[in-house]
């Protein structure tokens, strides 16, 4: 089942943690504490919640239909609308779970998935925050 709508965050100091991840806004998931500047709504990392963000581009019943392997991982479901899922899985479940699971499921059903919190503004370059 899809959840659609605002993604709610808690505030205090015009800090903002987030409750879920938010699709296309990359750099960010669930757990994190951001920063928006309401002046022109570009926003910065305060600090990161320990979990990523898979964006799975397809039909959401091709990324639900492998609920129960996702849920392994320690997955929750964010959202989704027409053509795309958003998961978020902490950390710990270890990239090499997570990419195993995911690349199965676009080999078998032809999707795509990009994580939204791994790579910076150039879409290659690891962030590294998992590193410390």
């Amino acid at each position: 089942m899809c959840r659609r709508g605002r993604h709610p965050a808690d505030t205090e100091g015009g800090l903002l943690k987030l409750v879920r991840t938010p699709g296309l806004t990359l750099g960010v998931a669930a757990g994190g504490v951001i920063q928006v500047n309401t002046d022109d709504g570009s926003y910065g990392v305060i600090s990161r919640g320990g979990n990523l963000a898979p964006q799975l581009y397809g039909p959401p019943d091709v990324a639900m239909s492998i609920e129960g392997e996702l849920r392994r991982l320690g997955r929750w479901h964010d959202g989704c609308v027409k053509n795309m899922t958003i998961l978020t899985v902490p950390v710990r479940a270890r990239f090499d779970a997570i990419e195993s699971t995911l690349n199965a499921l676009a080999a078998k059903r032809g999707i795509e998935w990009y994580y939204g919190n791994v790579y910076g503004e150039d879409c290659t370059t690891p962030l590294n925050w998992w590193v410390s």
